[in-house]
């Protein structure tokens, strides 16, 4: 895990050294390790160092290759170097060291724009061809590893982060109100090309480009997911054997390292999961880092110490109070790069906080839900398939949701199945009767719109991101939707950048491209069965995990009192600032008046909106520290 940087000369001139020294400043946090420039003629690359594997100096980088006619900058870890190490030798290839690093240079030297696709792990790099003169991105399947881009006239620069791009040109530091509107109405993160800062763009996941001369590049897809049309009719037991294997290899994997690894914890089944078969399946015995808090609704200690206790772990919670949440919530607003959507991030940070004087990697249990199918709204769709196969004449489906549906409701509180008919029952309802009850039965009076003046004109909707239904099945096209365009790049946004704040590498098993495919292709009833979500993921860790975490019907992930923080009056009068000052009038990104009726039904308790007011908040805060200026890095 590293920062990278670099310059493309679109006009021929020499690549200046200066601004590469600026990306790599910029950047220190995400490699404390060392820092290197290599400058050939047009291009330079930028690197900084997190050493994780061969922590020798024969590994640093920029890295050229055994020929000299490639050089590397990496960012991320490639899990399966030591298998593509051994088939790249008895193709004759020589090594000067024992780092992944090597590894994607002589795969590349050997298959040329086809190694991508024979890495499973996490990546964003650049390689200058200096024979070619062209520059290779390349970015991994789910976009892991951040990398960004921004292109004038005369060159191309390229940083890990946006901050490193603005410290290599400062005059960058303008917002764009296209994607600030966007995420105010959808709080997305971590999509799509455009970012908060016009001009500088995200580079796309699974993607590789080329840049030629003069700045003429192709994009080339290795590896486009969609999920199959029809699912396999696989036993349930031989898949959930499958999935045992698969998700254990995919840890074993990710406890690839020269330096300690260590596990966070919150008590749920993924994080879970993945501590449970380190230390059952493969002896391993982790550190585990989790976040605990003694307030009604958010505690998960109880899980928490018993997975510890069970598996005799060394463990590190940390109980935030609170105390900090001014400081540390400006500091989440500059290390993210973009404003950020809930107060999971509090939590999560304080975490890598007290991971860090431990271990430099950890395992997370991101991507299980949006996999496996772990969120209560997803029964929504999970109904829409069972009702779906009833119209076809499908007695046992409909019998099954005719089961399902007064128990999800008690699970959740609100019955998917008579949701679902009620709206078939109004779709067959002549438009003009609709519109008479409406007319009889007027609903709540209409809230005021969200965007402020200095963003109406920059209006844009999200809404047809999750317009796409690659299959016929409902909750197959909702997971891959979540998994590729909505939930987890933001998650993995988040994560990356609160664990690199604190110079950690984090690593996503659940995230492995050979388990994702396979559990695709699997059937809806695999995944949620009545009302139990993650049915072939609770039945794969029978054994191994406790009953009473292996069975847990809750869904609570890096639960965090912030709500209730803002109501105390150590925390007002800044919540309020940030939201009511002259600052954020006088930008116009939210209209007052929106704000002022979240803020006032959360402060009464007639509602939650801790969630709104972080989002409100988080774009408040980032503009300040991003677009106030004059920006500089920290």
């Amino acid at each position: 895990m590293c920062g990278i940087g670099g310059i493309l000369s679109l006009t021929g001139a020499p690549a200046q050294r200066a601004p590469l020294e600026s990306i790599n400043q910029a950047q220190r946090h995400r490699g404390p390790d060392g820092a290197g420039i290599h400058v050939d003629g047009p291009c330079g690359l930028a690197h900084r160092r997190l050493a994780i594997i061969d922590l020798s100096d024969s590994a640093v980088q920029p890295m050229p290759s055994v020929d000299q006619r490639y050089w590397l900058s990496f960012n991320g870890e490639i899990y399966n170097y030591l298998e593509l190490r051994s088939e790249l030798i008895a193709r004759g290839a020589r090594f000067r060291t024992v780092s992944d690093s090597e590894v994607i240079l002589e795969a590349y030297r050997a298959y040329g724009l086809d190694a991508f696709a024979k890495l499973n792990g996490m990546w964003a790099l650049a390689i200058w061809d200096a024979e070619a003169r062209q520059l290779i991105l390349s970015r991994d399947r789910f976009g892991k590893k951040p990398l960004y881009l921004h292109r004038n006239a005369d060159r191309l620069l390229f940083a890990s982060e946006v901050k490193a791009l603005l410290a290599a040109e400062p005059a960058l530091a303008v917002p764009n109100p296209r994607f600030i509107a966007g995420f105010l109405e959808v709080p997305w993160v971590g999509i799509g090309a455009e970012t908060p800062i016009a001009g500088v763009e995200r580079f796309p996941a699974a993607t590789t480009r080329v840049i030629g001369p003069r700045g003429v590049a192709k994009d080339h897809n290795y590896w486009t997911f969609v999920p199959p049309t029809a699912p396999s009719k696989i036993h349930f037991a031989d898949a959930t054997a499958e999935v045992r294997a698969l998700l254990t290899d995919a840890v074993r994997l990710r406890f690839r390292s020269d330096v300690p690894v260590g596990t966070c914890l919150s008590g749920g089944l993924d994080s879970s999961s993945i501590v449970a078969l380190a230390a059952h399946d493969l002896g391993k015995a982790p550190k585990t880092f989790s976040a605990i808090y003694d307030v009604p609704g958010f505690e998960e200690g109880a899980f928490i110490d018993q997975m510890n206790r069970q598996f005799s772990l060394d463990a590190f919670p940390v109980r935030p109070d609170g105390r900090d949440l001014e400081d540390t919530f400006g500091r989440i607003a500059y290390y993210q790069d973009e404003p950020s959507a809930g107060p999971g991030l509090y939590s999560q940070w304080h975490v890598m906080k007290t991971a860090a004087p431990e271990v430099k990697v950890l395992l997370d249990g991101q991507g299980g839900d949006e996999v496996f199918a772990g969120y209560f709204p997803q029964f929504t769709q999970y109904m829409e398939v069972l009702l779906r196969r009833a119209a076809g004449l499908d007695l046992g489906a409909g019998l099954l949701a005719l089961r399902a549906g007064p128990k999800i409701g008690r699970l959740t509180g609100s019955d998917p199945l008579r949701a679902q008919l009620r709206r078939q029952a109004l779709k067959r309802v002549p438009a003009r009767a609709r519109r008479l009850y409406q007319h009889l039965r007027p609903g709540p009076a209409p809230a005021p719109p969200l965007l402020g003046a200095g963003l109406q004109s920059a209006r844009q909707s999200r809404a047809g991101w999750a317009a796409a239904r690659p299959t016929e099945d409902a909750l197959t096209n909702v997971l891959w939707d979540q998994l590729v365009r909505t939930s987890v790049p933001g998650l993995l946004h988040y994560e990356d950048r609160d664990s690199m704040a604190f110079s950690i590498e984090a690593r996503v098993p659940f995230l492995d491209f050979r388990l994702v495919e396979y559990v695709f292709s699997l059937p809806t009833e695999h995944k949620i069965h009545e009302d139990l979500t993650k049915r072939i993921l609770r039945e794969a860790m029978r054994g191994i995990l406790p009953e009473k975490i292996r069975t847990r019907r809750d869904k609570k992930g890096y639960p965090t009192p912030f709500g209730n923080w803002i109501r105390e009056a150590r925390h007002e009068a800044w919540a309020r600032e940030l939201l009511f000052g002259p600052r954020a009038a006088a930008r116009g990104f939210v209209n007052p008046e929106a704000a002022q009726r979240f803020w006032a039904e959360h402060q009464r308790g007639s509602e939650d909106h801790a969630w709104r007011l972080w989002q409100l908040m988080s774009v408040e805060a980032f503009a300040r520290r991003y677009f106030d200026g004059p920006f500089l890095a920290e």
